[in-house]
């Protein structure tokens, strides 16, 4: 066993996973969770690391992932919102704003907290109001919406409780990411690929430093106390293609990966409960 603690769930029983990663010579391995089944990367990246991972370039690429088209990973959070009465809405990690702009023509108050001085220069002149992740708020949210965020944070035990203080008595809290730990058949062909190359250590930044499952992500609301509302899992096409052509079937890999995920998004809505890649929560403060 290794000495550790899980930031979903607390436990403290884990092992080695089938995951490690190298960047800018610094080893990460991610450790498995025997409680929740969530992989934790160890060490976490430290300041000076995290802003070299975060540079421009992961700025400017960003939106170019493929994970999800904006209408899909928004329309679930605009729908709930339509349901309540307008109030204020602070969006965690707003980005360039498309979301918030969809908000405030909803005749809601907003505002977006971003870490990125390049958006939140270029949502102030919108007359949106931004403030940056050093500041503290004035305000406190009915709504608060942590869309593909909580896989990044290092510290979870300090920095979650610092997040859930923007969020009022009673708020909501919406929360929507990845669970790039949870059982899927693509997840699993990608552990067995890696068994054939134990050795092999990939070359990238552990940009998501939590690799969440479904059980580890609710364990971290009831943690902090949220009374949860909804929870929805689906599974989304990244990282293989959405849709391919005839001229992408040359290039195996990028067939390959896309027929997989096909099968695992066939086997997932066989059981959407536990299967699948991406959650929707909302849960009342």
């Amino acid at each position: 066993m290794i000495n550790f603690i899980c930031p979903l769930c607390s436990s403290k029983k884990f092992t080695d996973s089938w995951l490690k990663l190298s960047f800018k010579k610094n080893q990460f391995k991610y450790l498995d969770c025997i409680e929740c089944r969530s992989l934790i990367c160890s060490p976490m990246p430290d300041e000076e690391l995290l802003r070299q991972m975060y540079d421009s370039t992961y700025c400017e690429n960003s939106e170019d992932s493929g994970e999800d088209n904006l209408l899909k990973k928004f329309t679930q959070v605009l729908d709930f919102v339509e349901t309540l009465e307008k109030g204020r809405f602070i969006d965690y990690g707003c980005g360039d704003g498309k979301l918030l702009r969809k908000i405030q023509a909803m005749d809601w108050d907003v505002l977006g907290k971003e870490f990125n001085p390049d958006f939140a220069a270029e949502l102030k002149k919108d007359g949106i109001k931004v403030i940056s992740h050093l500041e503290e708020s004035p305000y406190q949210a009915d709504v608060l919406h942590l869309g593909d965020v909580l896989e990044h944070l290092t510290d979870l035990d300090n920095q979650f409780p610092q997040i859930l203080k923007l969020l009022k008595k009673n708020g909501y809290l919406i929360a929507h990411g990845p669970l790039e730990g949870n059982p899927n058949f693509f997840c699993q062909m990608l552990k067995l690929g890696k068994k054939f190359k134990r050795d092999k250590v990939t070359e990238m930044a552990p940009f998501h430093v939590i690799l969440a499952t479904g059980k580890g992500q609710r364990s971290l609301f009831e943690r902090f106390e949220l009374k949860e509302e909804q929870f929805q899992v689906d599974e989304v096409a990244f990282p293989a293609a959405e849709y391919i052509s005839l001229g992408d079937l040359k290039d195996f890999r990028k067939t390959g990966l896309f027929v997989i995920r096909k099968m695992s998004q066939i086997t997932s809505f066989i059981d959407m409960t536990n299967l699948g890649n991406r959650y929707f929560y909302v849960g009342k403060r």
